[in-house]
């Protein structure tokens, strides 16, 4: 089976923040970004982007260029 990148999907968390994930795995970027200790559970709280989602963060995030 191969294996789908993460890198360049949105991720929404439940409070509605926005994350665009850089690497190939985003529970990987989690463990950078929020540390050994948290980054399950915040990885938890994220989901992928819809792809209603998806148009509009790539919308705002091209307008703030």
């Amino acid at each position: 089976m191969k294996k789908v990148s993460d890198k360049g999907k949105w991720f929404v968390s439940q409070d509605g923040t926005a994350v665009k994930c850089t690497m190939e795995s985003f529970l990987q970027w989690c463990r950078l970004f929020f540390g050994d200790k948290l980054y399950r559970e915040k990885f938890a709280l994220f989901r992928i982007a819809t792809f209603e989602e998806y148009c509009k963060l790539e919308l705002q995030n091209m307008e703030s260029i």
